[in-house]
C-alpha cells in the first residue's frame, strides 16, 4: 500500500530534522535545507572543516527486507550534481573541497528512529577533494580555514550569500529585523527600567530577577521566529544564539547554567524538536556554560498559543515538575523560551526552578509580543 504525498512529506521531514541534529551534535554547521533550483533539490547543506557537504536523506518506514532496497537511484544522484554544481559555482570563494554525504534513516510505523546510516563521499565530487591538492615537497601545507571562507553562507531570510558567519543574518536583512533588545523595559507592563535584566517596581515580586527579549514578534521578526517555530528551520537556533550572545557579552550578566522551557512529550514527537531547547544549547555552546535539562518530561499539556490570556495564567498555576533529586542550590540560571507572550509560561517555570534552590533566574526569549505597553 503506498503512502500518501503528505504522509511522505512528513516522513521526510521527520527524517531531515534528526539528520540535522546529528549532523551538528558531531561538529556540522547547517547552513541551509531544502534548497531547490529547477534542475534539482538538496536536502541539506553543511559546513566542517573547511568542506562544504551536500547531504541527501533517505527516510524509509521499516518492513521486512528494507535491508535490501535501492540506495539512491541514478536519477536522483544525477539531480543532486545538478543542483549542487550550481550552488558552487554561485559562490565567490570556494571552500577547501566539497562533497556528498547520504544518511539513510529507517523508522518505525510509529515514527521512531531505528537506525541512522551516515555514508560519506557515496558518489565522486566534481571539484578537487582536499586529498587530490598536490602540495610542493618543499612547500608548507595549505592552512584549513575551520571557520569558513566568505561568500558561502547564504542569509537566512533572502538566501543571499553574504560575508558573515554561517546562519548570520545579511547587512540589509539586519536593519529590517525589530531589535527588542535594545529597549530596556519590563515584559509584562512595558514599564521602563534601568538595565535589560533589572527588575520592575511596578509588577511586583515576581519570580525571576530579570527579563529580556532579542527581537519584536512582528514584521520580520515575527517572520524569523516563525521559521524556527514552526517551519522547521532548527539551524535558526543559531542564529538567535548568535544574537544573544552577543547581547549578553555587552550587558556582562553572569550565570551558572541555561535551561529551557521544556515541551511535552507528544508534542516534541510530532515536531521533532524542542526550539527553546535548542536555542538554549547552541547559546550555552556558545557562551562555555553548563546546559542542564531540570524539568521532568510531561506527556501532554495545553498550546499556549490556542489560550487566552485568563487560560494561559490558569494554566500556569500548575508549576512544571522537576526531575527527582534536581538541586539548583545557590546558581544562577539562565532561562529561555521562544516567544514572552503573557509570562504565565516563564512564571510556573521560573517556581518550579526556586523550589529546586536556584539563588537567581533571569529569562532570555527570542522574541516578545508587542502587546499595550506604556508610552514613555
Amino acid at each position: 500500500m503506498k503512502i500518501s504525498q503528505e504522509a511522505r512529506h512528513i516522513l521526510g521531514r521527520r527524517g531531515e530534522d534528526a539528520a540535522v541534529r546529528y549532523l551538528e551534535r558531531r561538529g556540522y554547521i547547517t547552513i541551509t535545507r531544502n534548497w531547490r533550483i529547477k534542475a534539482g533539490e538538496l536536502d541539506i547543506v553543511s559546513f566542517k572543516d573547511g568542506k562544504l557537504i551536500f547531504i541527501e536523506v533517505k527516510t524509509r518506514t521499516y518492513k521486512p527486507g528494507l535491508e535490501n532496497f535501492r540506495r539512491l537511484s541514478l536519477v536522483q544522484a544525477k539531480r543532486n550534481r545538478a543542483a549542487a554544481k550550481f550552488y558552487w559555482n554561485a559562490l565567490d570563494e570556494k571552500p577547501v573541497s566539497g562533497n556528498f554525504d547520504l544518511i539513510e534513516i529507517i523508522t518505525s510505523k510509529r515514527g521512531f528512529i531505528l537506525e541512522l546510516t551516515h555514508t560519506e563521499d557515496y558518489q565522486i565530487p566534481f571539484y578537487p577533494k582536499e586529498s587530490e591538492i598536490k602540495i610542493p615537497q618543499d612547500s608548507e601545507p595549505l592552512p584549513v580555514d575551520r571557520t569558513g571562507p566568505a561568500m558561502i553562507f547564504p542569509c537566512p531570510m533572502c538566501r543571499n550569500p553574504h560575508s558573515g558567519k554561517a546562519n548570520s543574518l545579511c547587512p540589509e536583512c539586519l536593519q529590517k529585523i525589530p531589535f527588542a533588545k535594545e529597549d530596556f523595559q519590563c515584559l509584562i507592563c512595558g514599564n521602563e527600567l534601568e538595565s535589560p535584566f533589572g527588575s520592575c517596581k511596578e509588577c511586583g515580586d515576581l519570580p525571576w530577577n530579570g527579563a529580556a527579549s532579542i527581537v519584536y514578534f512582528t514584521g520580520n521578526g515575527a517572520e524569523l521566529v516563525k521559521k524556527f517555530k514552526i517551519g522547521a528551520a532548527s539551524h535558526l537556533a543559531r542564529t538567535f544564539a548568535i544574537f544573544a550572545h552577543d547581547f549578553l557579552e555587552l550587558h556582562q550578566l553572569k550565570f551558572d547554567a541555561v535551561a529551557a522551557v521544556p515541551m511535552p512529550y507528544s508534542r516534541r514527537f510530532f515536531k521533532m524538536y524542542n526550539q527553546a531547547e535548542l536555542f538554549a544549547e547552541r547559546l550555552a555552546g556558545m557562551t562555555g556554560k553548563k546546559l542542564i535539562h531540570p524539568f521532568a518530561s510531561v506527556l501532554r499539556r495545553s498550546k499556549q498559543s490556542s489560550l487566552n490570556r485568563k487560560e494561559r495564567e490558569k494554566s500556569g498555576k500548575n508549576p512544571y515538575r522537576l526531575k527527582s533529586g534536581c538541586d539548583l542550590t545557590g546558581q544562577t540560571i539562565l532561562l529561555t523560551d521562544d516567544i514572552f507572550t503573557t509570562g504565565a509560561t516563564m512564571k510556573a517555570a521560573s517556581r518550579a526552578l526556586r523550589s529546586a534552590g536556584a539563588e537567581k533566574i533571569y529569562i532570555l526569549t527570542c522574541a516578545v509580543t508587542p502587546r499595550l505597553r506604556k508610552k514613555h
